[in-house]
């Protein structure tokens, strides 16, 4: 199963770094494979939290303050690799929101269209998530 083709090229996320306070910047690279509508927040303790979407719904930590070193992706929401590209929408909008709460609790909303009411109905919902920073 490959994702993207030349009709459906994969929504890749790049990422790149200034150490001159954004004078310049260093050549874009591949950050995921995939990914629309990035937010990022810094917490007061350095820690990173990235989130995009599209198809899925993802969240990332960085613990090193400048984004050199990401923890491995976390899937919030998945979308089934069948339907990456003919039916996400059917799953999620995968726009989604970061905001940092304290220094270590952030609140991630986004679209979840997979969950139905008690009678049985589907129904688009909005969706927050607490994520706590957690020393190990």
């Amino acid at each position: 199963f490959v994702i993207g083709d030349d009709d459906h090229p994969a929504p890749k996320s790049y990422i790149t770094y200034s150490y001159d306070k954004g004078k310049t910047w260093t050549t874009p690279k591949v950050f995921y494979d995939y990914g629309v509508l990035p937010r990022s927040v810094k917490m007061n303790d350095g820690t990173i939290l990235m989130t995009s979407g599209r198809p899925d719904v993802y969240v990332r930590a960085c613990y090193d303050g400048k984004g050199e070193k990401w923890d491995d992706v976390i899937h919030v929401l998945d979308v089934p690799k069948e339907h990456y590209y003919n039916a996400y929408w059917e799953y999620t909008c995968s726009n989604n929101s970061l905001c940092a709460y304290d220094d270590t609790t952030a609140f991630l909303t986004y679209s979840n269209f997979q969950l139905t009411t008690p009678e049985g109905v589907r129904a688009k919902s909005i969706i927050v998530r607490k994520i706590s920073i957690v020393e190990e």
